[in-house]
């Protein structure tokens, strides 16, 4: 972190909760991706994923692209998959489309825990949803629904 000191400017108050720092450039966009922990057995998983990586890159480098097409863009733009799910709502379609796929023999349980039965280091809200109403208009374009862009990972997955 001290040599990035040196050479980038970065933000005075980096968000407490988190163990990293953003960069900021006056002449660049700044970009976060957050995909997943690598404290989760799950993400890391996924993480180390070429399919899953390709096809996740895949969707932020569209949103990307489009950003660097149009220099005159400024503030913080979210960007994320259409649609809205719960933790509960993805684990349940990921075991639907999983088992649709034949890439699980039997279609697996999902039980709902709520937020207060998950503790974790970093205090989260309950129910949270990035709003991309801005990306879309500034962008000109809408991100694909979550659950296809989890059908096509899923679909990845099975050729591979």
């Amino acid at each position: 972190m001290g040599e990035m000191k040196n050479t980038v400017r970065m933000h005075k108050h980096p968000l407490k909760s988190a163990g990293f720092r953003v960069l900021k450039a006056p002449d660049i966009p700044s970009v976060l991706v957050e995909l997943g922990y690598v404290s989760n057995k799950a993400d890391l998983k996924s993480l180390t994923s070429a399919d899953w990586r390709e096809h996740t890159a895949d969707s932020i480098a569209r949103a990307i692209w489009a950003i660097a097409e149009r220099p005159q863009l400024q503030g913080v733009l979210h960007w994320t998959d259409a649609g809205t799910a719960t933790w509960y709502d993805f684990a349940l379609a990921i075991a639907e489309e999983a088992h649709a796929a034949g890439l699980m023999a039997e279609k697996a349980e999902v039980t709902p825990i709520s937020t207060a039965d998950y503790p974790t280091a970093a205090r989260r809200p309950a129910n949270s949803v990035l709003d991309t109403r801005e990306a879309i208009a500034q962008l000109g374009f809408s991100p694909a629904p979550w659950r296809a862009e989890l059908r096509a990972t899923l679909q990845s997955l099975k050729v591979a």
